[in-house]
C-alpha cells in the first residue's frame, strides 16, 4: 500500500485504473537527483506509457520540500513523460 508498491504491479493488477501519484514524498524531499529522475522514468515506463498515470507525489509533499525541487520535478515530468503526436 502506498508509494512503496511498484507502479508496474499496480498496472498489472488494475490495467484500466487511473493511478494518481506514485512519487514518494520523502524521496522527492531527500533523494538524490539521479534517484528522483530514475523513479520518474521507471514509473512512467511501467505504468504510464499507455496512459492512465498522473505523475505526482503520492498524497502530498513532505514538510520541508523546497519549491525548487518541486519545479525541477515538474520539469522531469515534462521531459520524460510525454505522449507526443506524430
Amino acid at each position: 500500500y502506498g508509494p512503496e508498491v511498484d507502479a508496474g504491479r499496480i498496472r498489472a493488477e488494475m490495467p484500466d485504473a487511473l493511478i494518481e501519484g506514485q512519487m514518494p514524498p520523502f524521496l522527492l524531499r531527500n533523494g538524490s537527483p539521479a534517484a528522483i529522475e530514475q523513479r520518474v522514468i521507471d514509473d512512467f515506463g511501467k505504468a504510464g506509457a499507455g496512459g492512465g498515470l498522473q505523475v505526482a507525489t503520492a498524497g502530498s509533499l513532505a514538510a520541508g520540500t523546497g519549491v525548487g525541487r518541486m519545479r525541477w520535478f515538474m520539469q522531469l515530468v515534462q521531459t520524460h513523460c510525454r505522449y507526443d503526436c506524430d
